[in-house]
């Protein structure tokens, strides 16, 4: 029977929050099974030797992958379409500016949240999304724009129809159409470690349900990448279980999770 000793997961644990950021201290159980599919892969019966192996992998796929396994997520299309009346009334609609609005969707997981601006913003040429995500499994789904019909339930009917295509004899999976696919770009980025372009600056940062993952100095550092890669006057946008603390920052929350930059 194939073990993975306490000790291994609290190595593991560690590695993870040291290089990413995240913190898996209450999810070893899961952790586990990770590990055993990676020794199953590999042809290893200890996780120590199988973990040495992929970390030393030349090309770095192999880790790669193991850390997408670990921090893949999926998610529903625009569970709320509340919470994106804000962004659609105070960002597109107030953007009078001749230059191109910017829209990050950090940790955009399989894709659903970077659509779903991308469709908020269609018939504005100019309104592009870069979206982010650490895991390479999630980003080639993101790519593909492929989702199944019941994921799209929440979006409005005319949505439905507007920006998804059903796939040619399989009519239980529905494609994004090319319209709105142009208008998202995706990228591997480290939140935990990596900065922003320089070059760029954003009118709307969306960082939904990720923070909550990150210990304290990780969340304050990257609170304040998201504050540097922000145009004045621009919005971040949180999960329903963040909050900033307003002594800490120089954002102001204009609403509940959702945070201004102050114009000078």
């Amino acid at each position: 029977m194939v073990t993975v000793r306490e000790s291994e997961i609290d190595e593991l644990i560690a590695f993870i929050n040291a290089n990413y950021g995240i913190d898996f201290s209450d999810r070893r159980a899961f952790l586990q099974q990770c590990a055993k599919k990676a020794m199953a892969r590999h042809g290893y019966d200890s996780f120590t030797a199988c973990f040495e192996y992929i970390c030393t992998d030349f090309s770095g796929r192999l880790l790669a992958d193991f850390i997408s396994g670990i921090t893949a997520n999926v998610a529903y299309f625009c569970p709320d379409l509340s919470y994106f009346d804000f962004f659609k009334t105070e960002c597109l609609e107030k953007h009078t500016s001749s230059q191109p609005m910017l829209i990050l969707s950090a940790g955009c997981g399989t894709g659903e949240e970077a659509y779903t601006l991308a469709m908020l913003s269609a018939g504005r040429s100019q309104a592009t999304v870069l979206a982010t995500d650490i895991s390479t499994t999630a980003l080639e789904r993101a790519k593909q724009g492929i989702y199944a019909l019941d994921s799209i339930s929440n979006l409005p009917a005319d949505w439905q129809s507007r920006f998804f295509v059903p796939i040619k004899d399989d009519p239980e999976w529905l494609k994004i159409t090319p319209e709105i696919k142009s208008k998202v770009t995706f990228e591997k980025h480290n939140l935990a470690a990596d900065g922003f372009d320089p070059g760029k600056k954003y009118h709307a940062v969306f960082c939904r349900d990720v923070m909550m993952y990150f210990d304290e100095k990780t969340k304050r550092a990257l609170i304040g990448r998201f504050y540097e890669a922000l145009e004045e006057g621009g919005f971040l946008f949180l999960g329903e279980n963040e909050t900033l603390n307003e002594n800490d920052t120089a954002f102001k929350c204009v609403k509940p999770f959702i945070y201004q930059k102050p114009k000078l």
